[in-house]
C-alpha cells in the first residue's frame, strides 16, 4: 500500500502517464551458486543500468526515478533458485539543477535493453559470456497510471513473498532433492521495496506518508477505508479473501 500511495502523488505531482516494467534475468550460474555480496553485487549493477537506460529514454541530463524488486525463486518452480530482477519506472527524469520534471514517452528498445543488462552484469563481474550474441532475457512492458487495477497488480505481483508461489505451485516442485536451508530462507525471504533515483526521497517534492497502512482495492486501486458492516452481501459484489503473502485474492461467494 506504502508504494501504491507513492505512485499516486507522483501521478498527482508529476506529469507521468506511464509505468514501464523492466523484469531482468542473471545467468544460471548465479541463482545457482548465489555467493555472499552477489545481492550487493546486483544492486550496483541495478543502478549502473539505470545510467545506462537514461540516454535511451531522453536525451537531456535528467534523472530516471522508479522502485524495484529482487526474487531469488522461480515463479512456476519456487522450490528453484532463479534470481531475478522487477524494476519499475515512471516516465518522467527530474532535472536537478533546474529542479523541474521532464516528461518522454516510454517506449524503448528491447534489444538495447538487454545490451546495457548484459554490459552493467559484466561490469560487476555477474556475467561471464564472451559470446557477443549472447544476451541476458529481458521483458519490457507498458501500464497506463490511469489504469489502477493493473497498476496495483504489478505492485502485488512484484513485492509478494515467495510463499504465495510455493502454496500455488507445490505440485510441479520436485521435493525429492531440497535443501532445507535453502526452503528456509525462501520462507523467510521478504522481497525489499527499494526505491531508486529521484524517487528515493518524495518528501523534497511535499510527500508525507501516511501512518497507518491501508490496503487497497484490487479492482480499482483506490485505498480501502471501513465504512460499514453488510448482512447480506449483494451478488454483483465480489469475493476476496487475503492469501498468505497479504495479497486479496478473488473467491468464490459461499454459500
Amino acid at each position: 500500500a506504502r508504494v501504491m500511495e507513492k505512485v499516486n502523488f507522483i501521478q498527482e505531482h508529476a506529469p507521468a502517464d506511464y509505468l514501464i516494467k523492466l523484469d531482468l534475468t542473471l545467468p544460471g550460474w548465479v541463482s545457482k551458486s548465489l555467493r555472499p555480496g552477489d545481492l550487493k553485487l546486483l544492486r550496483r549493477a541495478i543502478n549502473i543500468f539505470l545510467k545506462k537506460l537514461s540516454p535511451l529514454l531522453f536525451h537531456h541530463k535528467s534523472q530516471l526515478g522508479g522502485f524495484y524488486s529482487v526474487h531469488v525463486w522461480k515463479t512456476t518452480k519456487p522450490l528453484e533458485p532463479h534470481l531475478h530482477v522487477h524494476l519499475n519506472l515512471l516516465n518522467v527524469a527530474y532535472h536537478p539543477r533546474q529542479k523541474a520534471f521532464h516528461r518522454f514517452k516510454p517506449f524503448v528498445d528491447h534489444y538495447k535493453v538487454k545490451i546495457a543488462w548484459r554490459a552493467s552484469l559484466s561490469s560487476v563481474g555477474l556475467w561471464d559470456s564472451p559470446l557477443a550474441s549472447f544476451l541476458p532475457d529481458c521483458h519490457v512492458g507498458y501500464i497506463k497510471l490511469s489504469h489502477k487495477e493493473k497498476v496495483v497488480s504489478r505492485i502485488s505481483y512484484v513485492f509478494r513473498k515467495p510463499i504465495v508461489d510455493i502454496n500455488k505451485n507445490i505440485d510441479s516442485c520436485d521435493t525429492t532433492h531440497v535443501d532445507p536451508v535453502w526452503i528456509r530462507s525462501l520462507l523467510d525471504y521478504t522481497p525489499r521495496q527499494v526505491f531508486t533515483g529521484w524517487a528515493v526521497s518524495l518528501k523534497r517534492f511535499g510527500f508525507n506518508s501516511s501512518k497507518s497502512i491501508l490496503p487497497t482495492c484490487p479492482c480499482c486501486g483506490e485505498f480501502l477505508v471501513y465504512e460499514y458492516r453488510l448482512r447480506e452481501i449483494p451478488p454483483e459484489i465480489p469475493w476476496f479473501t487475503i492469501d498468505q503473502g497479504g495479497g486479496l485474492v478473488e473467491i468464490a461467494p459461499f454459500g
